[in-house]
């Protein structure tokens, strides 16, 4: 009775592990094909146009473009140009204000030349930047993720004060800026004129 019941439970242990060779093969050939079927949906993705996903903000461009007399697909052209800005707009965000994977230092001076691209500078205007980098325009979204850590926590009533509260402080900035130049401008220029009066002066 006990060789029985020995030779019962090793069968049992011999199905079992057979069942699961089984099961191991069937789901390693199912990933296979369908990293296949994938790969090939991915190559035909490439070679085909990409269409948008059609919104209200599309068929009113449509609907613009039809007041106008135009009847073509431009429309549909520049929704895939701005849907391709977004997404590079949000990935540059995104690397950028990497809030978990980067350091926040509150005082730019602190920032080593080495690390400039590891760290984010803690809470400006961010007005010099633009002027010394040349980018006078940037999104709202930019100035909002800048300045606030965790800006996705904010719902849209919330998003508006603070951006208002934000654009305040720039323009006060940029106006500071502004009359800095003017004035150095204005210095520039007096000093010009004297120069010629000087020069005029000793020629009579």
């Amino acid at each position: 009775m006990a060789r029985i019941l020995t030779v019962i439970s090793e069968r049992k242990k011999v199905c079992e592990q057979y069942r699961k060779t089984l099961e191991e093969e069937y789901i390693k050939a199912q990933r296979e094909a369908y990293e296949k079927r994938l790969e090939e949906e991915r190559k035909q993705q490439e070679l085909e146009p990409h269409l948008p996903q059609i919104t209200f903000n599309l068929l009113r461009a449509k609907y613009h473009d039809l007041k106008r007399g135009i009847d073509n697909t431009d429309y549909i052209k520049k929704a895939v140009e701005i849907e391709k800005n977004k997404a590079e707009l949000k990935k540059y965000l995104d690397e950028k204000y990497d809030y978990k994977n980067k350091k926040v230092i509150r005082n730019p001076e602190d920032v080593p030349a080495e690390s400039n691209n590891d760290v984010i500078i803690g809470f400006k205007s961010g007005i010099l930047e633009q002027l010394n980098s040349g980018r006078y325009k940037i999104s709202q979204e930019e100035v909002l993720r800048s300045h606030i850590r965790n800006w996705k926590m904010l719902d849209l009533k919330q998003k508006r004060k603070v951006l208002g509260v934000l654009n305040a402080r720039r323009a006060r900035d940029a106006k500071n800026e502004f009359l800095k130049e003017l004035n150095l401008l204005g210095q520039k220029i007096a000093y010009d004129k004297l120069q010629e009066q000087r020069q005029s002066a000793q020629s009579m």
